[in-house]
């Protein structure tokens, strides 16, 4: 019998292990709101209704969750060693889904970010080897009758856009099953689905490119972390706002959602081809004034010239610059040995920081979207500065290899950040999926609609101040999630309240004759 597969965990992974081992960070979750349409009677497949406990999900989810794990290798691994200096991931013979797959309940839509905000603080038991690195959440939604279907993975695993990849594979095989004829699981069998722990697991990101850092990032890397005081680091460093607090090893995520209706949502794409730019530039550039105007502006009204009735607005703002990084994920390049499939599951990132970023009364909205696009364009798609990139990773593998050690260095990190944190922002955005044709094999609606997606994950102890993912569904809603670390800034409500004036504020930037957008035209109309 030949050997089961395995593979070492590589650079990046290792670090999103590294965190989770050192309880700073845990999950990631890719979900769908979905609509049932049940289908007639005369249909020979497909759920007549929608499943009310978990062995009618099983029965349903076994058969699709089986065809679309036997694609994919590493959907079915588990960490080796995970505490060690050389964790592995290794192959499973088999998974049984009861074990994975769970059933809850809110009572209206927007309950589910406090729901989400306990399963992004539930780290995955990985010394556990009869579970994967991933589970799922089936959470009805008692007001309206949808649900959403939520895949909790370990970061290890995969990125954001391999996630979305998945739940798309998982509902057209929910749609149209590829055994319609075949006989449903009775409901007292095990759950148990057989595994390919043979297949080869697909190549890490340092497989495919090589992430070998120059001798000037060694340096410059060993100077930031190692050699220089943290008292010292911070003081060269350029000052950022950071949160109003410092950040400490007790994390606890908090999370807020925001939907864009699909009007809204068109408005924004119309914008940025009316302005030459990306949606994703446009985000950008409102995630940040949203957070200047709520933590770091004011505006007020007062009489002006001492005149009653005549007023006047008033406003003010700091001087504090950002840190803001955007997470890109490369799928093809000339740097890259072997090109990453559309759906295969891996890790596979870049992370483009850039510092100094100023916003002034005067900061055209527009040209600071224009600049910020331009700078993301020249990092990502030229070959030299998206190796640079990759190089960073390159540097994790100085990290200390005893057991432990590397938990322990990461913690070691928060006092070389300001406010222990490594910046303002961070933003996701996997873009435009899960298309949907309205009409079924037969001629009938799907049974499962997708409403809008949703795209989730744990807030990083040492991290930026807020990380926004957004997520948009073919035809339909941008949604946006904003998590941040319980204590980083000063209540709950200011930082619900930035979603609030993101959204305030790309509605008006993107609307028709608003070229000359000024940050103090936020102010003015808040």
């Amino acid at each position: 019998m030949a050997p089961a597969a395995s593979r070492p965990v590589a650079n990046l992974e290792r670090y999103f292990l590294g965190l989770g081992n050192a309880h700073m960070y845990y999950n990631v979750t890719m979900g769908i709101r979905l609509q049932f349409q049940p289908h007639p009677e005369s249909y020979g497949f497909g759920p007549k209704k929608l499943p009310r406990n978990k062995d009618q999900w099983l029965a349903l989810l076994v058969p699709a969750l089986a065809i679309i794990v036997s694609r994919h290798p590493m959907m079915s691994t588990f960490i080796a060693g995970h505490l060690t200096a050389t964790p592995t991931f290794q192959a499973m013979s088999s998974i049984d889904l009861s074990k994975i797959i769970a059933v809850d309940s809110v009572q209206q839509p927007g309950d589910i970010a406090k729901f989400l905000e306990k399963e992004h603080d539930k780290p995955f038991d990985l010394g556990n080897h009869e579970v994967p690195l991933w589970r799922i959440m089936i959470v009805h939604v008692v007001d309206d009758d949808t649900f959403y279907l939520l895949y909790i993975f370990h970061h290890s695993l995969c990125d954001g856009r391999s996630s979305a990849a998945f739940t798309e594979q998982l509902i057209v095989e929910l749609n149209h099953p590829s055994k319609k004829d075949s006989a449903p699981l009775p409901l007292s069998s095990p759950w148990t689905i057989t595994c390919p722990n043979t297949a080869p697991l697909p190549l890490a990101l340092e497989q495919r490119v090589d992430c070998t850092p120059r001798l000037g990032t060694q340096v410059h890397h060993l100077l930031r972390q190692v050699l220089m005081p943290a008292w010292l680091k911070k003081t060269l460093e350029p000052q950022f706002w950071a949160g109003d607090y410092p950040a400490t090893n007790s994390n606890e995520t908090q999370l807020g959602i925001m939907v864009l209706t699909p009007e809204e949502t068109s408005q924004v794409i119309a914008a940025a081809r009316r302005e030459h730019t990306t949606v994703n530039s446009i985000l950008f550039t409102s995630f940040l004034f949203a957070i200047k105007a709520v933590f770091l502006s004011s505006s007020h009204n007062s009489s002006k010239d001492g005149k009653k009735g005549a007023t006047r607005t008033t406003t003010t703002t700091t001087k504090d610059l950002f840190s803001a990084s955007t997470v890109a994920c490369p799928r093809s390049s000339q740097l890259f040995s072997s090109p990453v499939e559309q759906s295969e599951q891996v890790l596979c990132i870049a992370d483009l920081w850039t510092h100094g970023h100023a916003i002034e009364l005067e900061t055209g909205f527009w040209k600071f979207t224009r600049e910020y696009h331009a700078q993301v364009v020249h990092h990502v798609r030229t070959p030299g500065k998206l190796q640079r990139l990759l190089e960073n990773y390159g540097t994790l593998r100085y990290m200390p290899g005893s057991p432990e050690g590397y938990e322990k260095a990461l913690q070691q990190r928060l006092v070389r950040q300001q406010h222990g944190r490594e910046g303002t922002m961070r933003t996701s955005n996997i873009g435009v999926g899960w298309k949907q044709q309205e009409e079924g094999e037969e001629g009938g609606k799907v049974a499962f609609k997708v409403l809008h997606p949703l795209f989730t994950m744990s807030a990083v102890t040492m991290g930026p101040v807020f990380t926004f993912c957004v997520a948009t569904g073919e035809g339909g809603s941008l949604v946006v999630s904003n998590t941040w670390q319980r204590g980083a800034v000063r209540s709950r409500e200011s930082a619900e309240r930035v979603l609030r004036e993101f959204r305030r504020i790309v509605g008006e930037a993107s609307q028709e004759g608003k070229e000359g957008y000024l940050f103090r035209d936020v102010l003015s109309s808040c």
